[in-house]
């Protein structure tokens, strides 16, 4: 049997929560205080074992607990949380693969990457598809991207919420379904087009909900930079000169498989056809979804296994790919 290993799944230490409740108590932390799904190990321990997850990577839950963090206290909740999760993790190494969060990217936040991957062995970085509403290719950022560049782990990105519409502070639910996926996209595409994997050749991008529309509209994306590569008079708005062909920075990208695929094959074999055998990973979203998360641990797990592709590949998806990513 291959080893399952959910490349990304969420935690919320209890002290993580006790110090936000203290700091930044607004509806997006004191919400999940009956979540104690988030922030039980055993539980989670036993919810891998009834499903035959082998081994979970933990990325701190909820983005929008940021939102409107002031900075002392953001560096300080960002600082437990890395060590909360490096804790468990150690506390559980066959079971727990860390990954560190670092929800700003400017100033003292860009020295939690070393500090979090050369101090704590954490094996990648978690940062969101938004700051505040800056988008990932601001310049400002790009001392971050030089120290995961130096760094040289996977940055993984969670979507996080932004007022594009009105509609998006009157119905939260809405735009986490249909938001998400849409800025998901639009922070990898940045990544790509406006030169930030260019500039930083190591990075590479674990990108939540296989991607967002990435995969649906890649064809979409490549013409339209081809037709304003060809002829760039005729359009409004130029693009940047690649240093590489596109398929290059799309290799360097991952997407997970938490989809909320029903056992339906579409979504997987469209993110299987655009990633790639090599670069589609398990995720079940863990804990989030109906009961506790259970739920799409026990629909996503058949559905990937019944996937019309070889079976090196399943393997490679359902843990290999992974394991090869972070050199576990």
């Amino acid at each position: 049997m291959p080893e399952i290993v959910d490349a990304y799944s969420h935690i919320l230490p209890p002290a993580v929560y006790e110090r936000l409740v203290e700091v930044h108590p607004h509806d997006e932390v004191t919400n999940l205080e009956t979540a104690t799904h988030l922030m039980s190990v055993e539980n989670r321990l036993a919810d891998m074992a009834d499903f035959g997850v082998d081994r979970q990577v933990l990325t701190l839950a909820h983005p929008p607990i940021w939102e409107g963090l002031p900075e002392d206290d953001a560096l300080d909740v960002m600082r437990l949380a890395n060590d909360e999760v490096a804790r468990i993790a150690e506390a559980h190494p066959d079971s727990f693969i860390p990954v560190a969060t670092v929800p700003r990217l400017t100033g003292d936040f860009v020295d939690e990457v070393h500090r979090a991957v050369d101090d704590l062995g954490m094996v990648g970085v978690q940062t969101f598809t938004n700051v505040e509403g800056q988008l990932l290719d601001a310049p400002e950022f790009d001392d971050f991207y030089a120290a995961m560049n130096d760094a040289d782990v996977p940055l993984w990105i969670h979507p996080q919420l932004y007022r594009w519409h009105d509609f998006a502070s009157e119905d939260t639910w809405l735009y986490k379904a249909l938001g998400w996926p849409f800025d998901t996209t639009v922070a990898l595409a940045r990544l790509v087009f406006n030169g930030v994997m260019d500039r930083h050749e190591n990075l590479r991008v674990v990108s939540h909900h296989t991607g967002g529309f990435l995969p649906f509209v890649d064809e979409r994306i490549r013409s339209f930079y081809q037709s304003r590569s060809e002829d760039p008079e005729l359009y409004v708005g130029s693009v940047r000169d690649l240093a590489e062909p596109i398929d290059a920075y799309f290799g360097r990208i991952y997407g997970d498989t938490a989809v909320s695929s029903r056992g339906k094959q579409l979504t997987l074999r469209c993110g299987y056809e655009f990633f790639g055998p090599d670069n589609l990973l398990f995720g079940a979203d863990y804990p989030f979804g109906p009961s506790g998360g259970r739920y799409w641990l026990r629909e996503t797990i058949p559905a990937v296994e019944a996937m019309e592709v070889p079976e090196a590949d399943r393997d490679a998806v359902l843990g290999g790919n992974l394991l090869e990513l972070v050199g576990a």
